[in-house]
């Protein structure tokens, strides 16, 4: 699957599926710069990602490769990296989704319905990432 590249995302988005809901990068992935983080953010080659952890109930809706899979990717990085080994806190993480979705156009509704979801929910998976 090759997802290809956006103003604030410069790489085209190269993934292997997996066959069980994941997907590896294959060549690193850039956003950015991203003004929460102050910098641009790499995700590099054999990060798996599952793009939107929506409950497949709501699949219909939001599938979890949408036009905002790409801003989830680099959201399940920084979850995965617990903020960039602490570096930002899970509330800038969860800022930056917003940042990336917004910049990939994505409508309005579906940003904080997303944004709104990942700050009630999320915080299970970043508690996850932290043991």
């Amino acid at each position: 699957m090759s997802i290809l590249p956006s103003s604030l995302f410069p790489d085209e988005l190269d993934l292997r599926d997996n066959d069980d809901g994941t997907f590896t990068l294959l060549t690193p992935f850039r956003y950015g710069p991203s003004a929460i983080a102050g910098r641009m953010l790499q995700v590099p080659a054999q990060f798996a990602t599952d793009f939107a952890s929506v409950p497949r109930l709501f699949w219909n809706l939001l599938p979890p490769d949408g036009p905002y899979g790409r801003a989830a990717v680099v959201h399940d990085y920084l979850y995965s990296t617990h903020g960039l080994h602490g570096e930002l806190a899970r509330e800038q993480c969860d800022e930056i989704l917003l940042e990336a979705m917004t910049a990939l156009g994505v409508h309005f509704l579906t940003r904080e319905i997303i944004y709104a979801a990942v700050r009630a929910f999320g915080q299970s998976h970043w508690d996850a990432k932290s043991s």
